[in-house]
């Protein structure tokens, strides 16, 4: 579903294959905004067969996705600074990839095996996380480097996309 030229060609393929395979499972993940297009697509009709829907995370979901596995690894936290993770990712609307890059940013900035609030703070929470690392990889360009990442950026950009969500 992420442009409309893979839209016109995979989900049809899908779709016949649903169709004409009945003992063939076919697993589909999604996120959902882009549930009425494929539900308006030719795999919509079989959307309802064994759909699973994975409800968002709560708080203590979360906590226990920030915790669990910086605990496998023997990771500490300062006092109360995984809570502060997973109160702010709660308010988030779509929180696990800006979550996973906020805790790999902490990952990297670990002292004596525990995530700190002061690298917390550096980064700029979990919300802030990807422009802190962006405005520094951006900061470490040469000033030739960084009229290219311009270039590149900018023609990343199509005005008059009907979602601002869509990859190009």
């Amino acid at each position: 579903v992420a442009s409309s030229k893979a839209t016109e060609s995979i989900l049809p393929l899908l779709s016949r294959l649903v169709k004409e395979r009945p003992l063939f499972t076919l697993v589909v993940a999604f996120r959902s905004d882009f549930y009425e297009a494929v539900l308006k697509s030719p795999l919509g009709p079989y959307l309802n067969l064994g759909q699973v829907n994975v409800p968002l995370m709560g708080l203590d979901d979360l906590r226990q996705a920030v915790e669990r596995p910086a605990s496998s690894v023997g990771l500490s936290f300062s006092d109360g600074l995984s809570e502060d993770i997973a109160v702010e990712a709660s308010k988030l609307e779509n929180p696990l990839p800006l979550l996973e890059f906020a805790l790999t940013q902490l990952w990297e900035r670990r002292e004596d095996g525990e995530l700190t609030r002061q690298a917390y703070r550096e980064i700029g929470g979990v919300a802030g996380s990807v422009g802190y690392w962006a405005t520094d990889a951006l900061a470490r360009l040469s000033e030739a480097e960084r009229k290219i990442a311009k270039r590149v950026f900018t023609r990343l950009i199509q005005i008059g996309r009907a979602s601002c969500r869509e990859r190009v």
